[in-house]
């Protein structure tokens, strides 16, 4: 691709003018020394460093073994990574259509998007500051070299050759985020405990990032630097079931809490709309016709019925009247909605909603008795 800015342009001018070393004599023995130890190993990569005019570059070889015998070695530069005042820029070969890493060594050396490298692998792409390179295992080669140059705590990790700045380094680029600052507070002061670890970064890691979400002190080295790492993981697990069931509770009183506020307010207003037609009640010799009165005598009704005339809140109708309908021995029939507006029935159901029995008798009854309701809704108006 075209170079888009400045910088790029600039790194492509060094690119082409020869400016940019390649790898010397002293790194290939190093490289190839490396390789000897295990003849099974036909590839490998290391990087070198270059400083021009202010732009630190980072140069990533590659090393193939070439024939049965692995007679002949050959060095390819594949990768450029270029940083400076926080601009950064990449340049490499094309690759072809197979793996990603098989780059075009006859190919030339150009700028390239930054989203067609940030996830591919590279063996051992550490780099010191010192020119020393170290075989890392696979880590992603674009998550180091952004924190590498852009983070001194990852700096100061890979400058200090300690086994333990090693495994948590190449950690944080495993996860492929840098060190937060909680585990780094801890970490320094388990480094100044001489803690061991016990060979699980990994699951240290994850220690400290437990206590700081159950709110234990990780600057404490009782906390950071368990005897047992294995314990202190199971026992931050338990404190943190513990908190996510406080908290749970915590979340169901207040909406316990909150719902009975809204069952007060809805029963209060209940009250004041629908106290006018409390105590109607009518009826023949066979059948008796009351309004129901009370939040409570609709929850009685749609739990004697098998219906919705509790659960779907019908009391909070401000258009519409629950009536229940009784047998002369107390027997529920029916219930019934009736409309204030235009004084119509709505509903007339029995047991699970089914049509009661005594349907065009119960419904003449409310019907002959309307004026019942007129007359109570007419008086508070007056």
């Amino acid at each position: 691709m075209r170079p888009r800015n400045d910088f790029e342009r600039e790194l492509q001018r060094y690119i082409d003018n020869g400016s940019i070393t390649y790898v010397t004599h002293k790194q290939m023995e190093q490289a190839m020394k490396i390789m000897d130890e295990d003849k099974k190993c036909r590839m490998w990569a290391f990087n070198t460093e270059q400083t021009i005019n202010g732009m630190k570059l980072t140069k990533c070889y590659k090393v193939h073994r070439i024939g049965r015998d692995a007679l002949f070695t050959s060095f390819n530069l594949c990768l450029i990574y270029a940083e400076r005042d926080g601009q950064t820029a990449w340049a490499g070969r094309g690759t072809g259509m197979g793996c990603f890493d098989s780059f075009s060594h006859h190919g030339k050396v150009s700028i390239k998007s930054m989203a067609d490298w940030y996830k591919y692998y590279i063996d051992n792409p550490v780099l010191r500051s010192t020119g020393k390179t170290d075989p890392y295992s696979v880590v992603r080669f674009y998550n180091f070299n952004s924190y590498l140059f852009n983070d001194s705590r990852m700096e100061t990790l890979a400058k200090s050759g300690d086994a333990h700045d090693n495994e948590l380094l190449m950690q944080a680029i495993e996860w492929g985020k840098p060190i937060s600052k909680h585990v780094w507070a801890a970490y320094k002061v388990a480094k100044r405990h001489g803690y061991s670890f016990q060979g699980e970064m990994w699951k240290w890691i994850a220690l400290i990032g437990m206590l700081r979400t159950i709110k234990k002190d990780y600057h404490n080295p009782v906390n950071v630097c368990p005897a047992s790492l294995e314990d202190a993981w199971n026992n931050a697990i338990h404190a943190r079931d513990k908190q996510i069931e406080r908290e749970r509770n915590r979340r169901w009183e207040e909406a316990r809490r909150q719902q009975l506020e809204r069952d007060e307010k809805e029963k209060e207003n209940f009250i004041k709309n629908k106290s006018r037609y409390f105590g109607i009640c009518f009826g023949n010799k066979n059948i008796n016709i009351s309004v129901l009165d009370s939040v409570e005598a609709y929850k009685d009704e749609g739990d004697a019925m098998h219906h919705c005339v509790f659960s779907c809140a019908y009391y909070t109708h401000n258009d519409s009247i629950i009536l229940s309908a009784k047998d002369r021995d107390g027997k529920r029939l029916a219930t019934i909605e009736l409309s204030l507006t235009n004084w119509k029935i709505l509903q007339c159901r029995g047991v699970c909603n089914e049509v009661p029995k005594d349907y065009n008798a119960i419904c003449g009854l409310v019907r002959k008795n309307v004026g019942l309701f007129k007359r109570a809704k007419l008086s508070l108006a007056s």
